[in-house]
Protein backbone atom coordinates (compact mmCIF):
# COMPACT_ATOMS: atom_id res chain seq x y z
CA UNK A 1 0.00 0.00 0.00
CA UNK A 2 0.93 3.43 0.03
CA UNK A 3 2.32 4.66 3.30
CA UNK A 4 2.35 8.22 5.23
CA UNK A 5 5.34 9.05 3.80
CA UNK A 6 4.69 8.42 0.42
CA UNK A 7 1.20 10.47 1.14
CA UNK A 8 2.77 13.24 2.71
CA UNK A 9 5.66 13.60 -0.44
CA UNK A 10 2.79 13.94 -2.78
CA UNK A 11 0.46 16.13 -0.68
CA UNK A 12 3.63 18.80 -0.43
CA UNK A 13 4.72 18.06 -4.04
CA UNK A 14 0.85 19.31 -5.14
CA UNK A 15 1.01 21.98 -2.55
CA UNK A 16 4.00 23.73 -4.02
CA UNK A 17 2.92 23.32 -7.18
CA UNK A 18 -0.57 25.07 -6.15
CA UNK A 19 1.74 27.82 -4.30
CA UNK A 20 3.51 27.99 -7.65
CA UNK A 21 6.91 27.17 -6.13
CA UNK A 22 9.65 25.51 -8.10
CA UNK A 23 10.90 22.69 -4.88
CA UNK A 24 8.56 20.67 -2.14
CA UNK A 25 9.40 21.33 1.20
CA UNK A 26 8.70 19.65 4.31
CA UNK A 27 9.87 21.46 7.68
CA UNK A 28 11.90 23.67 5.64
CA UNK A 29 13.94 20.97 3.59
CA UNK A 30 13.74 20.29 0.18
CA UNK A 31 12.15 17.25 -0.98
CA UNK A 32 14.76 15.82 -3.59
CA UNK A 33 13.52 14.97 -6.86
CA UNK A 34 13.96 11.21 -6.78
CA UNK A 35 12.15 10.96 -3.77
CA UNK A 36 8.94 13.07 -5.99
CA UNK A 37 9.69 9.94 -8.79
CA UNK A 38 9.59 7.14 -6.26
CA UNK A 39 6.31 9.02 -4.53
CA UNK A 40 4.72 9.37 -7.74
CA UNK A 41 5.66 5.82 -9.06
CA UNK A 42 4.38 4.33 -6.03
CA UNK A 43 1.13 6.36 -6.23
CA UNK A 44 0.41 4.89 -9.83
CA UNK A 45 1.41 1.55 -9.81
CA UNK A 46 -0.65 1.38 -6.63
CA UNK A 47 -3.68 3.09 -8.29
CA UNK A 48 -3.41 0.74 -11.43
CA UNK A 49 -2.79 -2.48 -9.17
CA UNK A 50 -6.53 -1.55 -7.87
CA UNK A 51 -7.97 -0.61 -10.51
CA UNK A 52 -6.94 -4.01 -12.17
CA UNK A 53 -7.84 -6.00 -9.47
CA UNK A 54 -11.58 -4.20 -9.09
CA UNK A 55 -12.05 -5.46 -12.78
CA UNK A 56 -10.64 -8.65 -12.84
CA UNK A 57 -13.17 -9.34 -9.22
CA UNK A 58 -16.05 -7.73 -11.13
CA UNK A 59 -15.89 -10.11 -14.00
CA UNK A 60 -14.80 -13.72 -12.38
CA UNK A 61 -17.58 -12.35 -9.37
CA UNK A 62 -20.51 -10.89 -11.10
CA UNK A 63 -22.67 -11.77 -8.22
CA UNK A 64 -20.87 -8.89 -5.82
CA UNK A 65 -22.09 -5.27 -6.04
CA UNK A 66 -19.43 -2.75 -7.17
CA UNK A 67 -19.71 -1.80 -3.46
CA UNK A 68 -18.38 -4.73 -2.21
CA UNK A 69 -15.77 -5.50 -4.83
CA UNK A 70 -14.10 -2.34 -4.32
CA UNK A 71 -14.34 -2.93 -0.36
CA UNK A 72 -12.60 -6.02 -0.60
CA UNK A 73 -9.78 -5.24 -3.11
CA UNK A 74 -8.99 -1.60 -0.77
CA UNK A 75 -9.14 -4.22 2.53
CA UNK A 76 -6.70 -6.19 0.81
CA UNK A 77 -4.54 -3.50 -0.28
CA UNK A 78 -4.04 -1.72 2.68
Amino acid sequence: GIKITTAVVLFAVIMAEVRGNKNATISHRTIGQSVVRQAFAVAALSLTLVTLAVGALRILNPEMTGDQVIFEVISAFA
